[in-house]
């Protein structure tokens, strides 16, 4: 299985989508800012059915970043402090939707 790693210049996950063996690559139009990297991932992933990947998938999406200071990039699990910035970060992008999104 592979994943494709939608990430900013630090490595903070922003999208994520797993690939089986055979599929064919995602695509996306990244917006500035945004990076795109294929990881080979653990093959346990193949057995797990749609919901179960689907939480294995947002449970990276939370709790990890792409440590992309190596030439081979890696999924790394974020501390406490990355948690806290990211959560402040995304609590502010839904307060700013929700401002847009009731002036309409």
């Amino acid at each position: 299985m592979r994943l494709v790693v939608i990430h900013d210049s630090e490595g903070t996950i922003i999208s994520l989508t797993a690939i089986p063996p055979n599929g064919l690559s995602t695509g996306k139009v990244l917006k500035p800012g945004e990076y795109m990297t294929e990881l080979e991932t653990m093959e346990i992933m193949l057995n797990l059915d749609e919901e179960e990947i689907m939480k294995h998938l947002l449970n990276i999406t939370d709790n990890y970043k792409l440590d992309i200071s190596s030439n081979t990039p890696r999924l790394i699990k974020l501390n406490e402090n990355e948690l806290q910035k990211i959560n402040q970060r995304l609590k502010k992008s839904y307060l700013k939707r929700d401002k847009i999104s009731s002036r309409k």
